[in-house]
């Protein structure tokens, strides 16, 4: 059984897409979709009162760490797919 990939887009690699990921995160970007914004804030957030609890020596500093962790790369995840999707809709010609 042979098992064909979708193309990412045409002409583009896939780390055009996680470029596009990253570029994602600029402020100017983010207020275009709130909802990335808020997940983004929230990492951030959580990340520095993590981090101020390690230095702190709090001993519950690690939970507020990898929650920044994973919500960070749940919106990187989200981007990239964004990113696909938006190199696929102009590949077919569609706008945005």
């Amino acid at each position: 059984m042979r098992i064909v990939m979708p193309p990412i887009a045409a002409g583009r690699s896939p780390t055009s897409a996680i470029a596009a990921a990253f570029r994602a995160f600029h402020p100017r970007r983010l207020r275009h979709c709130p909802v990335i914004f808020a997940a983004t804030a929230a990492a951030l957030m959580f990340g520095g009162l993590g981090l101020g609890a390690l230095i702190a020596g709090a001993p519950g500093a690690l939970p507020g760490l990898e929650l920044s962790a994973i919500v960070g790369l749940i919106t990187l995840a989200a981007n990239f797919i964004e990113a696909l999707a938006n190199s696929d809709r102009q590949r077919k010609g569609g706008r945005r």
